[in-house]
């Protein structure tokens, strides 16, 4: 079973092992959980599993239909995403409706990922086919945010849950990818249990957002809320905001216990002994403003927005 590639979601692959052993494929399956865990490419290596042709120990790896899925073009094998930022419409979701139903005989498989970006027309429009599924179909819906999916769409599919991996998988993970040890640590703790945000976070473009979180919590100035108008992504600001959640909770631990060894941000432990006058109430309630900023995000206001109102709450906050 190639699934041992996928380390740290042991129950979700036991599931699927399961379900491919006895035969008893549901017609759409739902992978759930945080980002960067490992559901896209446990998805990928299942629609692998369901077209091989050997008769056990799927995928093989060597029938013709593993060949093809390796090279890219198997004719029963589907994969729809959204563009960065963007969503998934009706028109995408039809056009795939098409073309599984045209395909030709055998197994047909449809990865959708990130599908938590489906419109609701097109979620509208999946509905249907999940309710009355063809034979030999499945859809494997990827997502970290289920709530964004219709609960009847929820419920029409067999849902697999995939967990935080454990730091220590993650620092394994980014040290068998060539990253010194004491790296690989502290990307490791900073991760949320997200291989995939680790690798984010290793981006030299991606470090210099955690130093100025930093400096926004220490230092918080109105005179740089122009600054904060170069975040025009929103995944670059949650990004801002969760480098920022990190060092407030790291803050408040180290304000508490002045225990070095408790801090995600380890390797900056110099700046916690210089700034260890922060208030505990003015670090609360920069949690507090932290997650009114997301509330904003979720509600499609501006990034850079939702950063400068963090910035002028911080700032009154401090007494600027």
């Amino acid at each position: 079973m190639v699934f041992g590639v996928v380390l740290g979601q042991e129950r979700a692959l036991r599931l699927l092992r399961r379900d491919l052993e006895t035969g008893r494929i549901a017609h759409a399956y739902l992978f759930s959980g945080p980002e960067g865990v490992g559901k896209r490419t446990t998805a990928e290596f299942f629609a692998c599993s369901i077209l091989c042709l050997a008769p056990r120990e799927r995928p093989c790896g060597e029938c013709r239909s593993c060949r093809l899925f390796r090279m890219g073009n198997h004719p029963n094998y589907y994969f729809l995403a959204p563009e960065q930022g963007g969503s998934l419409g009706i028109a995408l979701v039809k056009e795939l409706l098409s073309k599984v139903y045209r395909s030709a005989s055998g197994y047909r498989v449809a990865v959708i990922d990130q599908a938590e970006s489906l419109t609701l027309e097109a979620q509208n429009a999946m509905l249907k086919l999940l309710e009355e599924p063809p034979r030999l179909v499945c859809f494997l819906l990827v997502t970290s945010q289920k709530e964004a999916l219709l609960p009847t769409v929820v419920s029409r599919c067999r849902e697999v849950k995939f967990g935080r991996l454990p730091r220590s998988v993650v620092a394994a993970c980014l040290k068998e990818r060539g990253f010194p040890p004491e790296e690989a640590a502290c990307l490791a703790s900073l991760s949320g249990g997200s291989l995939g945000k680790a690798l984010t976070l290793s981006e030299e473009r991606v470090k210099i957002w955690r130093e100025r979180a930093l400096e926004l919590l220490v230092a918080p100035r109105l005179r740089t809320l122009l600054s904060w108008e170069e975040v025009k992504d929103k995944d670059l600001a949650l990004t801002v905001l969760d480098f920022f959640t990190l060092w407030v909770r790291d803050f408040l631990v180290f304000q508490l216990t002045r225990e070095p060894k408790l801090l995600l941000n380890g390797d900056r432990e110099e700046k916690f002994w210089e700034e260890t006058d922060l208030p505990l109430d003015y670090l609360l309630v920069a949690g507090d403003l932290a997650d009114k900023a997301r509330q904003w995000l979720r509600f499609n206001v501006r990034p850079a927005v939702c950063l400068e109102g963090l910035v002028v709450g911080l700032a009154r906050k401090r007494g600027e």
